[in-house]
């Protein structure tokens, strides 16, 4: 989330920390493969901090690979 800040881009402001995330924000980022070129999510719920020190925050997500745990029903 930090590359952002280092490279501004219009109509985008970098959220460097996961407790910073509020619901309806739209969360994006390269991620180049032969096969994809990013993803983007929309952040449906606040963050919260786990016993480990990792975030959770629910997410609305349109990818048709489920990951995670993801909590969609597994169906066509």
């Amino acid at each position: 989330m930090a590359t952002l800040a280092a490279d501004p881009q219009p109509g985008w402001e970098a959220v460097t920390r996961a407790a910073d995330l509020r619901p309806g924000d739209v969360v994006s980022w390269d991620y180049k493969t032969e096969r994809a070129s990013g993803h983007a999510v929309i952040i449906a719920g606040m963050p919260s901090q786990a016993k480990d020190g990792s975030w959770v925050v629910k997410i609305y997500d349109a990818t048709s690979s489920p990951h995670a745990e993801d909590s969609r029903p597994d169906d066509a």
